[in-house]
């Protein structure tokens, strides 16, 4: 898979010493939804499920993964909105069943992060566990202020990156950048967007973008066909308090690099 962050990624030279991105372990819940829950539990134990539990009175809907994985799930089938919230949780007969679970219309995955490995019923599995590293993104439109307010919590920089692509797939951006993260050490990515007209991006000769370029020729308004630049800063906490502040920000996503299977 290719990486344009990776392939223009530069190192700063001599980073000071700094922690290592957070590695969490994740569980991998399917879910699918159901007006008939009985009914749906039926047709998913011919499939090579079976029951092992069912919602307590108090669940929320956000609960349902957590419990699934404390019970030894891989699936739950649950009861749609505005049904009060409801569920069943099934576990496999085999990793094959349930690695092959069909994925229709309504059904999906929930990935969590969880303290221990999930629950081992006996003769069944569970839901699909493994090791992560667990990387920050903080997008801004000011990449300077947030690069020096997260410096003054503690983060050191060890290198930048900026990549070109069409709107339409920029979505599909914090992958890479967590995937180049987790490889250099980084546990926050901040970056920042700018809209550009592609035969006004060019690369000066240390390896960046010069966006005084792109500044200076801006395309007449962003289109899902247009072009934007993305520059990318990637910083580590120095100290395990600097840790516990990207922590308690609400401004920063997570998103998870997969590093070992753990089921």
């Amino acid at each position: 898979m290719t990486n344009d962050f990776a392939d223009h990624y530069i190192a700063a030279p001599n980073p000071p010493a700094h922690v290592a991105p957070r590695i969490v372990r994740l569980a991998s819940i399917q879910f699918a939804f159901a007006e008939d829950i009985p009914a749906a539990v039926r047709t998913w134990e011919r499939q090579g499920f079976v029951r092992v539990g069912a919602s307590a009175p108090e669940d929320g809907r956000q609960d349902f993964p957590h419990r699934a994985a404390a019970m030894g799930a891989s699936l739950v089938v649950q009861s749609a909105a505005p049904a009060p919230p409801q569920a069943a949780y099934l576990a496999a007969v085999s990793r094959q069943v349930r690695d092959n679970a069909p994925m229709g219309r309504g059904e999906g995955r929930s990935t969590i992060e969880v303290p221990d490995k999930p629950v081992a019923v006996p003769g069944r599995v569970g839901p699909m566990a493994y090791k992560a590293a667990r990387i920050q993104l903080g997008m801004t439109d000011d990449l300077d202020a947030a690069l020096a307010r997260w410096k003054r919590d503690g983060f050191v920089t060890l290198g930048w990156a900026d990549a070109g692509g069409k709107n339409d797939v920029m979505t599909g951006y914090p992958d890479p950048m967590a995937r180049l993260a987790a490889g250099a050490g980084a546990a926050l990515v901040l970056y920042r967007i700018t809209p550009a007209r592609q035969r006004a991006v060019r690369r000066l000769p240390n390896g960046r973008i010069d966006m005084d370029a792109v500044r200076a020729d801006p395309p007449a308004a962003r289109s899902p066909g247009g072009y934007s630049v993305t520059q990318a800063v990637f910083l580590a906490p120095a100290t395990n308090a600097a840790w516990k502040a990207a922590d308690a920000s609400n401004e920063l996503q997570n998103q998870y690099v997969p590093i070992a299977p753990d089921d």
